[in-house]
C-alpha cells in the first residue's frame, strides 16, 4: 500500500476502480512484475476524470514509463494529441510499442531525454499536464511548463505526498531528506499562489491538482 491511507481503504478502493481495459490490465501486472513505478489505480481514475472534463486537445506528460498512463488518458479523450517525455530509453521503446499495440500511434508524440532540457525547446500550448517523473524537480517542471500551457490550463502532479514521508518527519530516513524538502517547498508553492488553485488529494501516493488562471481577490 502507499502508506497514506489505510489498508482496508486503499484496497476497497482500488477494488472499485479495477480497470475493465484488458490491455491496461496487462500493462499494470507486467510494471508490478517488473517493478516499474506506474500511477496508481485510485490515481489513475483522477487524471482519467479530469481528461473527461477537461477535454483538452493538447496534453503534455512528464514521465512516460510504459505508456500506462499514456494511453488511459488517450482512451479518455479521443480527440487529444499527447506528447510524452522520458529520460529512460528502454522503458520509452516498451511505451512506443505499447501504444502501437492500442492503436494510438497517431495521436502521441514521443521526446527521449532530459524533461528539464525538452520543456525548454517544446513549443505551442497545452490544455493539460501531467507531472510524473522525478520528484526532487517538480517545481522545475511546473515553472517551465507555465510557459507553454494555456491561461486555464490544468496540471497533474502524481506522487506528491511520497509513501506519507511528506507529512511526518518520523518516516523520513537520511536518503529520503532532500526529495522530502524538494517536494514540501513544492507542495507550498502550489498551495500558497496568488496565480493559480491547487488541491492535494490523500489518494494513491498523492495527487495535486492545480487550475491555473485563478486570481485571489
Amino acid at each position: 500500500m502507499t502508506g497514506i491511507s489505510k489498508d482496508y481503504i486503499t484496497g476497497y478502493l482500488r477494488g472499485l476502480y479495477e480497470n475493465n481495459d484488458p490491455f491496461l490490465t496487462e500493462l499494470r501486472r507486467y510494471a508490478e512484475e517488473n517493478e516499474i513505478p506506474i500511477i496508481e489505480r485510485e490515481s489513475l481514475a483522477v487524471l482519467e476524470l479530469m481528461v473527461a472534463m477537461k477535454k483538452p486537445k493538447e496534453i503534455l506528460e512528464i514521465g512516460t514509463a510504459i505508456g500506462y498512463s499514456t494511453i488511459a488518458m488517450a482512451k479518455s479523450f479521443d480527440k487529444s494529441i499527447i506528447r510524452t517525455i522520458d529520460i529512460d530509453e528502454e522503458n520509452l521503446s516498451i511505451a512506443i510499442r505499447n501504444i502501437k499495440k492500442a492503436g494510438l500511434e497517431d495521436r502521441v508524440k514521443f521526446s527521449w531525454g532530459d524533461a528539464g532540457d525538452i520543456l525548454d525547446e517544446l513549443e505551442g500550448k497545452y490544455d493539460l499536464v501531467f507531472i510524473d517523473a522525478a520528484k526532487s524537480h517538480y517545481r522545475h517542471y511546473f515553472e517551465a511548463c507555465l510557459k507553454i500551457t494555456n491561461e486555464d490550463a490544468v496540471i497533474i502532479s502524481d506522487n506528491v505526498l511520497f509513501k506519507g514521508l511528506i507529512a511526518n518527519d518520523d518516516l523520513v530516513n537520511r536518503r529520503a531528506r532532500t526529495l522530502v524538502r524538494h517536494m514540501r517547498d513544492y507542495l507550498e508553492f502550489l498551495t500558497h499562489s496568488d496565480d493559480f488553485k491547487t488541491a492535494v488529494l490523500p489518494v494513491g501516493d498523492g495527487i495535486a491538482i492545480t487550475q491555473l488562471g485563478f486570481k485571489k481577490e
